[in-house]
C-alpha cells in the first residue's frame, strides 16, 4: 500500500472507533433505532466565452443511528456520489458521525441544527489526481413526523457552515501535494438542499 494511503487509513482507524463509541453510548440509555436516508442533487451552467460546461453531482445518503429523546439523535452517514465537474467524471465518498438537536417542535414539524465530522474523499476517471480530506459541517434542518415511525426531512446545505480541508493524492508519483483549507457557508455540499427520510423502529 503506498505510504501516503497508510497515513489516510490511521485517521480512518480513528473515525471508526468514533462512531462505534458514539453509538455505544447511545445503546446504554432508553433510545430508538432509526434507518434512513438522504438523496442530494446539484446542477451548475458556466459559460466561458465559446466554452459552455454544465456541471452535475447526485449523492445518494445511507444513514443509521438512535433517537435518545425527541429532541437528540445521534448516528452515521454514508455518502457516495458521482458527477461531472469541468467534463470530467468524478466518483465520492464520505462517511460522517453527526449529532442533531431538534429545538423547536409544532404539529409534526421540528426545526434543529446537525454537526457532523467526517473523512471524505473524490476520485476523477481518467485522472491521477484524487482527493481525501476531512470536513465538519453544521446544517440547519427541517423535519415532518408524518407517524410515529415515519419522518421526512431537508438538510438545508446552502445555509451550512463548514470547514474542510482536503489533500490531493498523485496516484502515478504515489505521494500526497500541499493541501488547501477551507472556511465558510456552504463549503462541504454544492447542493442547495437534499431531501431524506427516517424509519424509526
Amino acid at each position: 500500500m503506498p505510504p501516503f494511503l497508510v497515513k489516510k487509513n490511521k485517521k480512518m482507524k480513528k473515525i471508526i472507533t468514533l462512531v462505534a463509541s458514539m453509538l455505544a453510548i447511545a445503546l446504554s440509555v432508553n433510545a430508538q433505532f432509526f434507518v434512513g436516508g438522504n438523496l442530494g442533487v446539484e446542477v451548475a451552467y458556466a459559460k466561458d466565452g465559446l466554452f459552455e460546461n454544465t456541471d452535475w453531482a447526485i449523492d445518494v445518503s445511507p444513514t443509521l443511528g438512535y433517537e435518545i429523546n425527541e429532541k437528540f439523535l445521534v448516528g452515521v452517514e454514508f455518502e457516495v456520489g458521482g458527477g461531472a465537474v469541468s467534463k470530467m467524471q468524478t466518483f465520492t465518498w464520505a462517511v460522517a458521525p453527526y449529532f442533531r438537536y431538534s429545538f423547536l417542535h409544532f404539529s409534526g414539524l421540528a426545526l434543529g441544527a446537525e454537526l457532523s465530522v467526517g473523512a471524505v474523499g473524490m476520485d476523477p476517471e481518467g485522472g491521477n489526481n484524487a482527493m481525501v480530506g476531512a470536513e465538519v459541517s453544521l446544517y440547519p434542518v427541517i423535519s415532518y413526523a408524518v407517524n410515529e415511525h415515519l419522518i421526512l426531512e431537508s438538510k438545508l446545505s446552502l445555509l451550512s457552515f463548514g470547514y474542510q480541508y482536503l489533500d490531493f493524492a498523485d496516484l502515478e508519483l504515489n505521494k500526497l501535494s500541499d493541501g488547501y483549507h477551507s472556511v465558510g457557508f456552504g463549503v462541504n455540499r454544492g447542493e442547495v438542499a437534499s431531501l431524506g427520510v427516517i424509519y424509526k423502529f
